[in-house]
């Protein structure tokens, strides 16, 4: 997360010479943060791409691990409060066609992605009834975290962002 948090507070995001999309990135594009580890698969959070891509800088070489070779500058960077799990969102995703080998779908640093899959990821249009149905539930949850202050204090509720229950956590 030390590299994801540096990328944020300077505003700008690395990639390899040979990164799939790259040169489809354009001023103004919205796109979803993804990370990955060898133990998280997470979207981060949200933002609006502020340049075509452009050779990396000298001043952004020493704050990257690797070889990258071009960058772009972001703005109106928003984390979300928890990491969203990519495997939460698998069967609802139309871009992922193959659903038992998703890794593939999501290598290559930028791709293109419909609009309403960036909208359920990013939670800007996912309503209560579009996600659940008439008696149907809801499963996989997609959970978020918030702090609630209950009695002078303070507890951690997760809520569904599909479906909206929520737990004390």
């Amino acid at each position: 997360m030390d590299i994801l948090q540096n990328r944020i507070r300077n505003r700008f995001w690395a990639f390899g010479r040979r990164a799939k999309g790259l040169r489809s990135l354009r001023k103004g594009d919205r796109a979803l943060l993804y990370a990955s580890g060898r133990t998280n698969k997470d979207f981060v959070g949200i933002c609006e791409i502020n340049s075509a891509p452009y050779e990396l800088p000298r001043k952004h070489r020493e704050m990257v691990v690797g070889n990258p070779s071009y960058t772009i500058d972001l703005n109106g960077v928003q984390l979300f409060p928890q990491p969203r799990s990519a495997k939460a969102y698998l069967q609802r995703l139309s871009f992922v066609r193959n659903k038992q080998n998703w890794g593939a779908y999501f290598q290559g640093s930028a791709i293109r992605i419909p609009e309403e899959d960036y909208n359920l990821i990013a939670g800007s249009t996912v309503k209560k009834e579009d996600a659940i149905g008439k008696d149907k539930v809801c499963p996989p949850h997609v959970w978020g975290y918030e702090a609630v202050p209950i009695h002078g204090e303070s507890i951690t509720v997760r809520r569904c962002q599909i479906c909206g229950i929520s737990e004390r956590e």
